[in-house]
């Protein structure tokens, strides 16, 4: 157990990793981010985030997960995570799943971690599809069922 939990976890920030050097947003705020100008990057992210993009909004996320350039703060990430997932966002969709199933900075939860696996798989997140065995043998086939009547009710409401 302790074992899958590690590569989770390993999958989780290597992705993440992955997905801030290869961002295509706004190029000064990934060169900031690299260059290790955490202060600059922290505003920028946050002001394109305040504008509602997506993509900001997870960056920032990770900033709050990790503590570069703000203290770190799991419930201001999770805000920033719900709010590029409410908008289809599948690196934060697949995040907000692992916070869910590890239960940082929200309550454990596999029913709620499992819908967003599968709304991030639905999405085109790359992790999503290996996560989703290891997720679904924590649940009964009545859990299962739940979360994915929950993506199905969420992909409805969004996908008008």
């Amino acid at each position: 157990m302790k074992i899958t939990n590690t590569i989770l976890l390993v999958a989780l920030v290597t992705f993440t990793l992955y997905g801030v050097i290869t961002w295509t947003g706004v190029d000064h705020s990934l060169t900031a981010y690299i260059k290790g100008d955490y202060t600059t990057a922290i505003t920028q992210f946050r002001n394109a985030a305040e504008q509602g993009d997506a993509e900001a909004q997870h960056h920032l996320a990770l900033m709050y997960s990790f503590g570069k350039g703000v203290l770190q703060n799991d419930a201001e990430a999770i805000k920033w995570y719900r709010k590029a997932a409410e908008q289809g966002y599948a690196d934060a969709q697949y995040n907000l799943s692992m916070a869910y199933y590890f239960g940082v900075g929200v309550p454990k939860n596999y029913v709620t971690a499992y819908q967003w696996i599968l709304l991030s798989e639905d999405h085109g997140g790359n992790n999503a599809r290996d996560a989703m065995p290891k997720l679904a043998e924590k649940m009964s086939h009545e859990q299962v069922a739940t979360a994915q009547g929950a993506a199905q009710l969420w992909n409805e409401k969004h996908n008008k």
